[in-house]
């Protein structure tokens, strides 16, 4: 934890490690009511989020963010668990007579069908040259219901980028929801998106309620695609018994290609796009430091060879047929390739030089790679096909496929690394949720499993090999209660390639795996001021150039340190310095260690409960010495698991809250 503060606090941080924090004081008056009045009304206004009060109220040393209230409706989040929400349980009253909307339509008999407007639709036809069409956009003149290049568009003038379907049956409810902007989450792990574009289907019964989640992030607004990236997700949640509450959840994207048949393998592992499924010409392996500058032996290459397999099933050896690659960068160490810091060691295939039995790179089904390594390594592979997708010089991008554990030196990790090259067809998220709350016991965990699915390219096979990478992710939180002592830990643990996205595909079948713009669609998105607006450029989203994580505590929607919204910051300024601290002086917690207070960070990742590529616990206990006063011990134990990096350590905090009730 990072020593912050000044005087005596700073010091014995600096001298034992024990990050101290004492007498955090705030006074506030109140009116003058009963305690148990003030309690009930100060709950309930803070259920809405509209009691005035102070920071200290959501002040927790907890590694998961707690949020307090927000200012909008659809940004307020449970301080103990973010539930998904479920459209169906909230009323929905038609705003219009349906009979004096739309224009009147007949069927080709010419026969009335009413008055009604073509809002949305959706279709895929396979195998079809642009088979994936979607038409929300078509606009309508004032007299007929032909699509025409001027009128009135239904889906964005009268319903605003909104539409809205409900119905209930046998005690169950259900609702259909169209739209640009569609707030939506299932669980921290698996989805958070507060801007999703597409269709949304909600159902809640007594004891079980679900959410399906449907969109074309490639192009949303676009009509017609041969290529495109599809979406999928849904959630259930069943309450088992008063209190106890589980669920499963399910994420997917994957690659369409509209020319080939539905069933051609897994729909949901995707398929190649029409510009990836080429012959490869070359395949790259690289093999350099995973943490340069920091260690003294370098990662080090014994040996590599290639293995390749044809239509027939045949496996041809690179050391049998003479096929070997162009080796450049590293160093020759007691027979070892050798690279260290920033340099690395790149193997080079040229597979369109390749011909041994009659067998070149297109009759070629899978490539692997077998290196031994020691030490600190990271492996990457590209190929020709794995660009950024520019028209003219095209920059080869590497992918990362494999990492050591830990920053080892010693050669004690030494290992054949296999790697099969695969362009990425489709990705998913399975996860289970658990949240039980009694009346002194509160547990909530979540274990989420990442899938990426990438395929060998070769047009003249249709069934094509393929690789799935895997990674884990999962956290248990429990909280035990009694007046006056809290009991509170977490155990967590996410790999380092546990990821949220997927990259999107344009309409010719290319993916951008390197753009100043990222072009890939995320499941959970960055929201560090939990303001329902993502904050990192995307394609096809909109996004927030304002961050204030923290600093709009009075929710004026205008930063705490620039309420003249001037460019000087308040501690700047004489006459308004006294009612402003610089943020490196405010209270609060760094548990992270990276010198920003938890309540202010700002970052540019997804907002997982916890970061990717730790693992640890962190638990404290709380000791309540008054209406106004309580004491936190606390123990953190927390390290990486392919970079290099641990922490431990105890803290403690004495915080103070006093109140002056007046009329």
């Amino acid at each position: 934890m990072a020593c912050k503060g000044a005087g005596l606090a700073r010091w014995l941080c600096r001298k034992t490690g024990v990050v101290i924090l004492v007498a955090q004081l705030a006074w506030q008056p109140m009116p003058a009511v009963s305690q148990g009045s003030y309690d009930r009304s100060l709950q309930a206004s803070r259920s809405i989020g509209t009691a005035p009060g102070f920071e200290i109220d959501y002040v927790a040393p907890r590694l998961h963010k707690i949020r307090g209230p927000q200012n909008l409706p659809e940004t307020w989040a449970s301080q103990w668990y973010s539930q998904g929400e479920n459209y169906s349980l909230q009323p929905y009253s038609r705003y219009v007579d349906a009979r004096l909307e739309g224009p009147l339509v007949y069927d080709a008999f010419g026969n009335s069908l009413g008055r009604n407007w073509h809002v949305y639709s959706w279709t895929q036809q396979q195998p079809a040259p642009r088979g994936s069409f979607i038409d929300k956009r078509r606009r309508f003149n004032a007299v007929s219901s032909s699509p025409g290049s001027s009128g009135f568009s239904a889906y964005d003038g009268f319903f605003g980028a909104l539409v809205i379907a409900s119905d209930v049956s046998g005690g169950a409810s259900y609702r259909l929801s169209i739209g640009d902007q569609i707030y939506s989450s299932f669980t921290p792990l698996t989805l958070y998106k507060p801007r999703f574009d597409g269709v949304r289907l909600d159902y809640a019964a007594p004891r079980v309620s679900s959410s399906l989640l449907m969109s074309r992030p490639s192009d949303p607004d676009d009509f017609e695609r041969t290529n495109s990236t599809t979406m999928i997700g849904g959630h259930v949640e069943v309450q088992a018994l008063p209190g106890a509450t589980f669920g499963a959840t399910y994420v997917n994207a994957h690659n369409v290609l509209t020319q080939i048949e539905f069933d051609d393998g897994n729909p949901l592992h995707g398929t190649l796009t029409a510009s990836h499924n080429t012959p490869l010409e070359t395949i790259w392996i690289r093999v350099r430091d995973d943490s340069p500058g920091n260690g003294t032996e370098g990662v080090k290459v014994a040996s590599f060879d290639v293995v390749l397999t044809d239509t027939l099933g045949r496996e041809f050896r690179g050391q049998d047929i003479g096929f070997a690659p162009t080796v450049s960068g590293g160093r020759t160490e007691a027979g070892r390739l050798v690279a260290q810091d920033e340099d690395g060691i790149v193997l080079q295939y040229d597979l369109k030089d390749l011909d041994v039995d009659g067998v070149g790179t297109g009759g070629l089904t899978r490539v692997r790679v077998d290196v031994s390594v020691a030490n600190d390594y990271r492996v990457e592979m590209a190929s020709n096909l794995q660009t950024d997708s520019e028209n003219y010089n095209p920059e080869i991008v590497f992918l990362t496929v494999a990492r050591s554990a830990r920053n080892v030196q010693d050669n004690n990790n030494t290992r054949i690394v296999s790697v099969d090259y695969g362009l990425p067809t489709g990705t998913d998220i399975l996860g289970l949720d658990a949240s039980i709350v009694t009346e002194h016991l509160s547990a909530q965990g979540e274990g989420a499993l990442n899938r990426r699915f990438r395929r060998y390219p070769n047009p003249s096979v249709a069934d094509h090999h393929e690789v799935t990478d895997r990674a884990v992710a999962g956290y248990a939180q429990v909280l035990w209660q009694w007046q006056p002592l809290a009991l509170y830990g977490e155990a967590f643990s996410t790999d380092h390639d546990y990821t949220t996205n997927y990259w999107l595909t344009d309409s010719r079948g290319r993916m951008t795996f390197k753009n100043p713009v990222p072009q890939v669609f995320e499941f959970v998105d960055d929201d560090d001021d939990s303001d329902a607006m993502p904050e990192w450029q995307r394609p096809f989203h909109a996004s927030n150039g304002t961050v204030w994580p923290g600093f709009d505590e009075n929710r004026d929607y205008v930063n705490d340190h620039n309420q003249n919204r001037n460019l000087t910051p308040d501690y700047e300024e004489p006459f308004l310095r006294y009612a402003s601290d610089r943020p490196e002086f405010l209270f609060g917690y760094d548990l992270n260690h990276n010198g920003v207070i938890d309540r202010f960070e700002n970052d540019n990742l997804p907002d997982y409960p916890y970061k990717a590529d730790h693992r640890g616990y962190n638990s404290y206990a709380t000791v309540d010495l008054g209406p106004d006063t309580e004491w936190t011990v606390g123990r953190q134990n927390m390290w990486l698991l392919a970079a290099d990096g641990r922490t431990r350590s105890w803290y403690t905090t004495l915080q103070w809250q006093p109140s002056s009730p007046q009329v």
